[in-house]
């Protein structure tokens, strides 16, 4: 993406900040981020245990934790998540281990015993797999401040489902959604870029790798109602908005945050 906007971002002071407890996985993230085209800085001991430069030339460091990023306007993306599932054993935790088999290859594993995040799971909860979040408060209340303090804004995607709601960043900032990934990817125009990348591919292999794709992203049975999307941005951005209408329709006015409203063409 930062290669293909080179010449907006070639004036603007643009860096790459990732929130990653995993050291596995924060080590396939910067191979793929940076090819190890520049040497990377490592300090185990230090709140930003590694930096690079991306192929890009975006800087880009590493943190354990989001309160260690500095505060900034940020346009942040999330995805977080921990599966939990009950077996004859009672409730196992879903981690995630490197294959012994394909040693640059991951795969799911369940917990040998009771972890910390069991402790959020309700006695009378009927449902053989549940999904919980024990920091994801403190997450979205410290997005809340930053948004609320300095702009920017944060895009949500993660599995959910009508279940139990509270709004813990209440006042700090506006949101829109929870909208079905399906919805939302629509919206920003994949079947039209679905168009476009079948026209101009001739290969049936590669052609079947992209309509593979789609379904997997759009199918409602696999992501397409599976995930969903939630923004969070300043209230000022959807001022006056709420109620605006057309003057010559009785349709709102397109949502202010792309993804959230329907495709327009003008």
């Amino acid at each position: 993406v930062f290669s293909q906007l080179g010449s907006l971002l070639k004036n603007c002071d643009i860096s790459l900040h990732l929130v990653e407890v995993s050291q596995k996985l924060s080590e396939i993230q910067a191979l793929t981020l940076t090819e190890e085209k520049v040497p990377l800085e490592r300090n185990a001991e230090s709140p930003v245990y590694m930096k690079g430069v991306t192929k890009s030339g975006i800087p880009v460091s590493w943190y354990r934790d989001l309160q260690d990023v500095p505060k900034g306007n940020y346009f942040t993306l999330i995805n977080e998540r921990i599966l939990i599932i009950k077996t004859p054993h009672g409730w196992r935790e879903v981690l995630v281990d490197i294959d012994p088999q394909v040693s640059d290859k991951l795969r799911f594993v369940l917990a040998p015993c009771a972890t910390p995040a069991e402790a959020f799971i309700q006695n009378d909860e009927t449902r053989d797999h549940v999904e919980v979040c024990p920091e994801a408060g403190v997450v979205i209340q410290e997005l809340s401040e930053r948004i609320s303090l300095t702009g920017g804004a944060a895009l949500i995607a993660d599995y959910g489902h009508d279940g139990t709601k509270t709004d813990t960043f209440r006042g700090k900032v506006a949101s829109l959604g929870p909208i079905e990934q399906q919805t939302f990817l629509r919206n920003m125009g994949i079947d039209v870029r679905l168009k476009i990348l079948l026209d101009k591919t001739e290969e049936p292999s590669l052609r079947q790798q992209l309509l593979q794709g789609y379904n997997m992203l759009m199918n409602p049975m696999k992501m397409g109602e599976r995930f969903n999307f939630l923004a969070l941005v300043p209230h000022q951005r959807l001022h006056g908005r709420n109620h605006q209408t057309n003057a010559r329709q009785s349709k709102p006015c397109p949502s202010p945050v792309a993804g959230f409203g329907e495709l327009a063409w003008r």
